[in-house]
């Protein structure tokens, strides 16, 4: 994954170098470079389907719970980085469970009042993974960790979701 977030067009021979491994084992595993992408895809639709069971959606204020979305999917930036900033790789994964979760948690919120009712849910959807792709781009200049462009992810996205008084 990390050969092909460098540089997409890589070989399966490149991509079997960085890995440390045979070109002859890569292919063992993944005779075609499709079959190699379809299974990054699989693996990035898994962690994110375990991401939200992490993140305990039906708990608590529908906002803690879009922050804890967040924060979970933070841990696996990598590959989703990798899936999100590929077409070939983001058309190829069906993300519909995430979609459903993630738009049952904002009707929660518009209901108990913590998510803005004016903001459109397939807007707020959009909001949050929006957010949360730039805070796992953020490469800051000022010595902000990983961590703090979470927090900085985390707090816009709460003044754009949360409702205002």
């Amino acid at each position: 994954m990390r050969c092909l977030a460098a540089d997409f067009t890589a070989s399966l021979a490149d991509i079997a170098d960085e890995a440390g491994i045979g070109r002859t084992t890569l292919r063992r595993y993944f005779s075609e470079r499709n079959d190699l992408l379809a299974a990054i895809s699989a693996t990035a639709l898994a962690r994110s389907s375990a991401a939200i069971q992490r993140a305990r959606l039906t708990e608590g204020p529908a906002l803690d719970a879009v922050g804890r979305f967040c924060e979970e999917h933070f841990e696996i930036g990598d590959i989703l980085i990798l899936v999100l900033d590929q077409p070939q790789l983001s058309r190829a994964w069906s993300d519909e469970s995430t979609k459903h979760a993630l738009l049952e948690l904002i009707a929660r919120g518009k209901a108990e009042g913590t998510i803005e009712p004016e903001i459109p849910p397939e807007w707020a959807y959009e909001m949050i993974w929006t957010h949360l792709y730039a805070g796992m781009h953020y490469k800051p200049q000022d010595g902000t960790s990983r961590y703090g462009a979470l927090s900085l992810c985390l707090t816009s996205l709460k003044r754009v979701l949360e409702t205002r008084n």
